[in-house]
C-alpha cells in the first residue's frame, strides 16, 4: 500500500495566502487611522501647550507675551502658514520680534498634515498675552488639515483662557 505525503493543495494555498493578504491590508488601514489620530492629537497638545506657556510667562515676567508661527526668517507669518510655533517677549506690543525681544519658546511644528488658522476680530497676527494674562484681542484658533477641514477648534476667551470646542463645519 502506498502512502503519500501530506501538503497542502494549490488551491489551499492561494485560499490561506489571499485571507493573510486582507489581514495585512486591513492592520495597514487601521495604521493608517491611528497615524493620523495621533497627528492631529499631537497639533492640538502642540498648540494648547504654546498657548499655556505664554500665558503664565505674561504673569510671570508681568510683560506681553506673544505666540505666532514663525516663518523661515523668523517673523510672524500673517497668515499662520509659518514652520515653528514661537512665543516671545513683546515689549514694544508690535505683534512682532525684535532683536532685542527674547525668545521664550520656540518649536518646529510637530504635525505634519495640519496648519494653524487664527481668526479675531482685529485681525492681528500674533496671540498677545497682557501681564495680567488676559489677551488683547479674544478669537479663534482653528487647527486644519491640509484640505482645509477643521480639526480642533480653540476658543480664546478675553481672560485668556482657552477651551476646545468641536471643530466647527469647513468654511
Amino acid at each position: 500500500m502506498a502512502t503519500y505525503g501530506r501538503g497542502f493543495t494549490l488551491l489551499e494555498l492561494l485560499c490561506s495566502a489571499f485571507i493573510a493578504a486582507l489581514l495585512a491590508l486591513g492592520s495597514i488601514w487601521g495604521l493608517n487611522a491611528f497615524s493620523e489620530r495621533t497627528n492631529r492629537e499631537l497639533a492640538l497638545r502642540a498648540a494648547l501647550g504654546a498657548l499655556d506657556r505664554a500665558r503664565s510667562l505674561s504673569v510671570i515676567r508681568g510683560n506681553r507675551v506673544a505666540v505666532c508661527m514663525f516663518t523661515v526668517e523668523r517673523i510672524c507669518s500673517d497668515d499662520w502658514s509659518g514652520t515653528e510655533l514661537a512665543v516671545f517677549l513683546d515689549k514694544n506690543q508690535n505683534r512682532q520680534r525684535d532683536r532685542d525681544e527674547e525668545i521664550f519658546y520656540q518649536q518646529a511644528w510637530p504635525a505634519q498634515k495640519t496648519r494653524l488658522r487664527w481668526s479675531n476680530w482685529r485681525n492681528e497676527r500674533a496671540i498677545t498675552y497682557q501681564p495680567n494674562g488676559s489677551v488683547v484681542s479674544n478669537g479663534t484658533l482653528f487647527i486644519d488639515d491640509n484640505a482645509g477641514n477643521t480639526l480642533h477648534t480653540l476658543v480664546i476667551s478675553k481672560p485668556g483662557r482657552v477651551r476646545i470646542s468641536s471643530p466647527a463645519p469647513s468654511q
